[in-house]
C-alpha cells in the first residue's frame, strides 16, 4: 500500500513514515498554482497513474494534503465499520468498498487493515511433544536460535498451549522448509520440529483497529473536487444498496465534521437573529418595524445562492461566514431606511412620502457600501493569491447576496413600511403620485 500526500513544507520530501512495513508514505511538495501548468488534481491523476504500475503495490491514494477539515480525519469520505467480533470485518469492508468505489467524485478507495499479511501457524502437537520429554512451551522456547528473530505471539505458560504463531523474519519467510527442519532439543536427542508439530502458511490481519471496545476498520475514500455533502448523500445510498447487516455502520470523515459545524452555526446564526430582533424592538419601540427590516434578510439569500450557483461552489462554511457578512450589511441599509423613513413620518409627511424620501436620501450610500464590498472581494472571487481557494466560497456569497439583496431591500422595505404603516390608509399613494 502506498499513500501520496501533496502539500508540505517548502523544499520537503520525505519518503516513509508507513505504519506497517508493507504501507509506504510520500510527501511531495509542487510548486504554487500560478508557477505550474497543471491543477494539483491532475497531478494526482498522474501520480496516481505512474503507482498503479509499480509491481507489488496493492492499493495507493493520492491526495492533496490538508483536503480534510481536521488533522485527525483520515480522509473525506471515511465509512467505519464496528463488531465485537473481528472475523467479519474484512468481507463486509471489501464489500462497502466495492459498493462506494463507482461513487462519482471519488479518485480512490481503500480500507484501514486486511487480511494481507502472511502468517505461518505452528501447530504443535502436545501428545507427540510429551512423548519425547518436552512441552509446547520448552519447544517455543528454542525457535529463536542461531541469531534468526522469529517473533512469538501467544500465552506459553500454560501447558494446555498447542497454537504457535509466528512473524517470520530472514531466511524463514522465504523458504518454509527451513523452518519444519529446524532441530528441536529433546531428551532424547534432536528431533525435526516437523516431527512434533503442523506447519501452514495464511494471510491474516497485519494490524487490527479498535473503536469504543470493538473491532473497527475503515473504508477511506478520497476525492478530487465534488462537494463533500453530494459524495456522503451518494454513499449513504450505495451503503443501503450493498445491505450489510449485523455490522455497525458510521460515517466518522469530513461529513461527520460539517455537520456538528453546521449545526453549531445554525445555532449562532439562529441566536443572533434574535438578540438583533430583541435590539431593533429596544430601538424602535415597534415590534412591527423590527420584524420589517428582518424579513428582508431572507431575500438576499436568493443572491447568495445565485452567486454560488454563478461560481460553481458548494455550501460550506466560509459560505456560511458569508452569509454572516451578508446580513450584517443588509440588516444596516434597513436600519438607515427604516430611519430615514421614521424621521420623515416625525416631520409630518405621508407613509408614501416618507417611503420615497427614505429610498431617495439613502440610495447613494447604500449602493456604495455595497459596490464598495463588492469591490473589495472581487479578488477573493476571483482567487488571485494562495489560499484564497478556501475563502472564495464566501466571497461569492457576499457577492451575489450584495446585488440582489441591496436592489430587494430599496424595494421592498420602504413597501414593507408603507404597507404596514397604521396611517397608510388615510392617504391614496396613486393621488400623490399624479399630484
Amino acid at each position: 500500500m502506498s499513500y501520496v500526500a501533496f502539500g508540505s513544507e517548502a523544499g520537503v520530501l520525505s519518503l516513509g513514515s508507513g505504519n506497517l512495513p508493507a504501507e509506504a508514505t510520500i510527501t511531495i511538495n509542487a510548486v504554487n498554482r500560478f508557477k505550474r501548468d497543471k491543477s494539483v488534481w491532475e497531478l494526482e491523476d498522474i501520480i496516481r497513474d505512474k503507482l498503479s504500475h509499480l509491481e507489488g503495490v496493492k492499493r495507493n491514494d493520492v491526495y492533496d494534503f490538508g483536503a480534510t477539515a481536521l488533522s485527525s480525519i483520515k480522509a473525506t469520505v471515511d465509512v467505519r465499520l464496528s463488531s465485537p467480533y473481528v472475523d467479519g470485518l474484512g468481507n463486509a469492508s471489501h464489500e462497502v468498498a466495492k459498493a462506494i468505489k463507482d461513487v462519482k467524485g471519488l479518485t480512490s478507495v481503500s480500507t484501514s487493515w486486511d487480511k494481507d499479511f502472511m502468517e505461518v501457524s505452528l501447530d504443535i502437537d502436545e501428545n507427540k511433544a510429551l512423548s519425547y520429554g518436552v512441552t509446547p512451551y520448552q519447544i517455543a522456547m528454542q525457535l529463536p536460535i542461531k541469531g534468526q528473530i522469529v517473533g512469538l505471539n501467544a500465552n506459553f505458560q500454560s501447558m494446555n498451549t498447542q497454537v504457535v504463531r509466528l512473524y517470520l523474519k530472514g531466511r524463514f519467510s522465504k523458504n518454509i522448509e527451513t523452518l519444519r527442519l529446524l532441530p528441536i532439543s529433546t531428551p532424547q536427542g534432536e528431533i525435526p520440529l516437523s516431527q512434533i508439530a503442523t506447519i501452514k502458511r495464511h494471510l491474516t490481519f497485519a494490524k487490527i483497529e479498535r473503536d469504543k471496545m470493538l473491532y473497527s476498520v475503515d473504508v477511506n475514500g478520497y476525492r478530487a473536487k465534488r462537494p463533500v455533502t453530494h459524495l456522503t448523500d451518494d454513499t449513504i445510498t450505495a451503503l443501503n444498496d450493498a445491505n450489510i447487516t449485523d455490522i455497525q455502520i458510521d460515517q466518522t470523515g469530513d461529513i461527520a465534521q460539517i455537520q456538528d459545524s453546521f449545526k453549531r452555526m445554525a445555532k449562532a446564526i439562529g441566536l443572533g437573529v434574535i438578540v438583533l430582533i430583541m435590539t431593533l424592538i429596544a430601538i424602535y419601540k415597534s415590534v412591527r418595524m423590527a420584524f420589517i427590516m428582518i424579513l428582508v434578510l431572507p431575500l438576499s439569500l436568493i443572491g447568495a445562492a445565485w452567486g454560488m450557483l454563478l461560481f460553481d461552489k458548494p455550501s460550506c462554511m466560509p459560505s456560511l461566514l458569508g452569509i454572516l457578512l451578508l446580513f450584517g450589511i443588509i440588516i444596516k441599509n434597513a436600519v438607515l431606511l427604516i430611519d430615514f423613513y421614521q424621521e420623515y413620518r416625525a416631520k409630518g409627511e405621508t407613509p408614501f412620502q416618507s417611503s420615497q424620501e427614505a429610498v431617495r436620501v439613502r440610495f447613494r450610500p447604500v449602493m456604495m457600501t455595497a459596490f464598495g464590498t463588492i469591490a473589495g472581494m472581487v479578488p477573493i472571487a476571483l482567487e488571485q493569491a494562495v489560499g484564497l481557494e478556501r475563502l472564495s466560497p464566501l466571497a461569492d456569497v457576499a457577492i451575489g447576496g450584495l446585488l440582489v439583496g441591496t436592489l430587494l431591500t430599496l424595494v421592498y422595505i420602504p413597501m414593507y413600511a408603507y404597507i404596514f404603516d397604521k396611517d397608510n390608509k388615510k392617504t391614496n399613494p396613486i393621488n400623490e403620485v399624479l399630484s
